[in-house]
């Protein structure tokens, strides 16, 4: 009996491994709205008229201010300083659609699912609500940390007023 929970371990430990592996490297990292993306689907939407066209802007502004950032088996969703996390089990995916199982940081379940629209762009819908059924979102270039300048010593400092002053005694 205990050989048999194990066996069955390791297969669903392997098999969620092996669709782990499988998932896309470019899906990982930060990604914001793109405006014109979102503003083509927006404007191709059935229910779209002359009058919502007036808010476009202020709809592209408001829900540009998301950020959505995939790391391994996670998923965060960023808007200010609120961040909400699911964890994220590859259940499905096809040449251009990605099906999640994902525990949202409260405990709860949905769906996440994750459609490539194009090489650069992507649709993200998280449970049945799909508030973001017509943004596209684009991987943001990841951010290069540089190390700051240590600061200068007294002696370093001095030096250096010293070489200013006299460039600016050399002028006159």
């Amino acid at each position: 009996m205990l050989r048999k929970r194990l066996f069955f371990s390791i297969l669903t430990f392997l098999i969620s491994a092996s669709l782990h592996a499988e998932l896309p490297e470019n899906l990982e990292g930060t990604w914001k709205l793109d405006s014109l993306g979102t503003s083509e689907l927006y404007r191709n939407s059935p229910n779209w008229d002359a009058k919502k066209e007036h808010y476009l802007g202020e709809i592209i502004d408001y829900i540009g201010r998301y950020t959505f950032t995939f790391t391994g088996d996670k998923l965060e969703r960023h808007f200010y300083r609120e961040v909400l996390t699911w964890e994220l089990n590859l259940i499905e995916k096809d040449s251009s659609v990605f099906t999640f199982n994902a525990i949202k940081h409260d405990g709860a379940k949905q769906e996440v699912q994750i459609t490539k629209m194009g090489n650069e762009l992507i649709h993200i819908r998280i449970g049945k609500d799909d508030n973001y059924r017509l943004c596209a979102w684009r991987k943001q270039a990841p951010v290069v940390k540089t190390e700051p300048e240590p600061p200068l010593s007294l002696e370093q400092l001095l030096e250096k007023m010293k070489e200013e002053e006299e460039r600016g005694t050399k002028k006159i």
